[in-house]
């Protein structure tokens, strides 16, 4: 389902939308009512409200209108109704407002009961004069009990992240720990007292969310509130976080698999080569750099191969001046019995089965250092899946990209 904006051409049929759904809805008014009123709603209302419509395969099933703070109208087209189409109306809108008033014949049991299901609250009564029917006046507030406060990775985050990482079910990826998850803004979670953490990128994306073993039946309530405060439109989150993963999959419009990550079987693997892999070093840089750039679009303007050659975590597979391969192995700081392998083959030498080579060679030098191996690849990169399977992985859990919102695209 798409929403997007009321314009001129669309008038005629939301006003015969309006004027079909009235008739049914509201049976205790007589036809005429509305059939008079239609020319007010194509000249004056429509144009003169803020009005979104819902529209499914180029036809416009629902529309909701505003003034304000004050929901003039929202309609479903009568075939359409109960498949959640008002639900998504009205949370776009809410995603908009702090509060949100309307009124609603006393007689419309049917459209109270959405509205009390979707958080408003009866104010008051009063009687319409030119239909002498009663409304009631409702009204919806955006929650303020929950907080969520800008801060930088200070200790009670680092404290509560490692309270995390002991009750992930399997190890955390160390790309998106120190790319998406290290440069996304932290926030610490408050309800009259701090719950836990979370990360949020520049584009909207949850990449990291932690609630205290006690608070962790907040989840869904701390998921709702992001969404609905617009501090989220998406989430990049793993299986290996449980809770907050289903939280976010019940809150979902779509979800999409983006990275395997991989455990291995943490048994030595048989070597048949004689592959010569060697670190590389500070003169080294510049081409290695190059080797990323070209090969995967990797522009290192921030210090990333530097911090690897420093580490001595960055090997490299030469023939004269050509880069053939790449390999990361990156020794956890933060997960003390993890290294993350990461192998990048020159599509010129693509085939001939290095990238399984030198991941069982790394394999090896990780396990005699007295750490598991981890490693992830992306979805459609399958001939990296197959190769990191051949050196004994297995994919424990995936990273998805979820959307909380319907793509309007």
């Amino acid at each position: 389902m798409e929403i997007r904006e009321l314009k001129d051409k669309d008038i005629e049929a939301v006003v015969e939308l309006w004027y079909n759904v009235s008739i049914q809805a509201h049976s205790f008014i007589p036809n005429d009512y509305w059939e008079k009123n239609k020319e007010a709603m194509a000249s004056q209302y429509l144009p003169g409200s803020e009005c979104y419509l819902a529209i499914i395969e180029e036809k416009i099933v629902g529309f909701v209108a505003m003034v304000d703070n004050y929901l003039a109208a929202i309609f479903v087209q009568t075939s359409m109704q109960g498949s959640g189409i008002g639900k998504n109306l009205l949370d776009f809108i809410k995603s908009k407002r702090e509060t949100i008033q309307l009124k609603v014949y006393k007689n419309n049991s049917t459209g109270i009961q959405f509205y009390k299901h979707q958080g408003f609250s009866i104010l008051s009564e009063s009687i319409e004069e030119s239909t002498n029917e009663v409304e009631y006046y409702m009204e919806w507030k955006k929650s303020k009990t929950m907080n969520f406060i800008k801060t930088d990775i200070t200790k009670t985050i680092n404290d509560l992240r490692s309270q995390l990482y002991l009750s992930l079910k399997a190890p955390i990826d160390a790309m998106w720990e120190q790319l998406y998850i290290g440069s996304s803004q932290h926030y610490l979670i408050e309800d009259k007292k701090n719950l836990g953490y979370c990360c949020i990128n520049e584009e909207g994306c949850l990449t990291q969310i932690f609630l205290m073993k006690n608070h962790l039946s907040s989840m869904d309530k701390v998921i709702k509130e992001l969404i609905e405060s617009g501090l989220i439109k998406t989430a990049s989150l793993s299986s290996n976080e449980p809770v907050a993963f289903n939280a976010c999959l019940f809150h979902s419009k779509s979800v999409k698999a983006n990275t395997f990550c991989f455990q291995h079987l943490n048994k030595e693997v048989e070597l048949n080569t004689k592959l010569n892999i060697e670190l590389v070093t500070t003169n080294d840089i510049p081409l290695v750099k190059l080797f990323l750039k070209e090969q995967v679009g990797m522009d290192d303007t921030f210090g990333y191969t530097e911090n690897l050659v420093s580490r001595k975590e960055i090997f490299m597979l030469k023939e004269a001046e050509t880069i053939i391969a790449t390999s990361e192995c990156r020794m956890s700081d933060s997960q003390p019995e993890i290294a993350d392998l990461g192998i990048i083959v020159n599509r010129d030498f693509q085939g001939k089965r290095l990238a399984t080579q030198i991941m069982k060679m790394q394999v090896n030098r990780v396990l005699k250092a007295g750490r598991n191996p981890i490693c992830s690849t992306t979805l459609d990169n399958v001939a990296s899946r197959k190769a990191i399977e051949k050196a004994g992985f297995y994919c424990s859990n995936i990273i998805f990209d979820i959307n909380f919102k319907e793509d309007n695209n």
